[in-house]
């Protein structure tokens, strides 16, 4: 048995991913708009630009999308943990309906492109969870959902 990798997490991305390689920039570019990372989201950015009248460049240091995109779990949700109820109390609850809209808006974008592009990969869409057995995370979770139902975000609390 190999007991080296005992411990150490290594990404499926990351594991199934091809190396890709390009050329290292040697020369000065004149773009309009020059992204730096070529992870998701500069490869996002770059992708909204395509079809503008913009010369945009995006610069990697080392490998497209294997820094932190590739350490992701690239779960697209407008649930993250319990935030509206704190939003809503420590912001305001238009901050917290922005919050919840962008990310849905996000959601729709990617599947979007998914579908225009006909890009084969593994989206699906699921059920969001978040449990716990203590009674602090038993109201907490309670808030929120009561935050979310006001938002317009249809949640349901379950007890097994």
């Amino acid at each position: 048995m190999d007991t080296s990798k005992l411990g150490k997490h290594q990404s499926i991305y990351i594991e199934d991913t091809q190396v890709t390689e390009y050329p290292m920039l040697n020369e000065d570019m004149n773009v309009d708009i020059a992204i730096v990372g070529g992870g998701i989201v500069g490869l996002t950015l770059a992708y909204l630009l395509k079809n503008t009248n913009q010369k945009v460049v995006v610069l990697e240091a080392n490998r497209i999308a294997m820094g932190m995109s590739a350490r992701t779990t690239a779960k697209l949700t407008p649930c993250h943990s319990l935030i509206y109820d704190k939003l809503a109390h420590t912001k305001s609850p238009g901050k917290a309906k922005q919050y919840l809209e962008i990310n849905q808006m996000a959601m729709e974008a990617v599947k979007s492109i998914i579908e225009r592009e006909k890009i084969e990969c593994d989206f699906s869409q699921s059920p969001s969870y978040v449990y716990t057995n203590e009674e602090q995370g038993i109201r907490a979770i309670k808030n929120e959902i009561e935050t979310c139902m006001r938002l317009g975000l249809r949640l349901e609390y379950k007890e097994n």
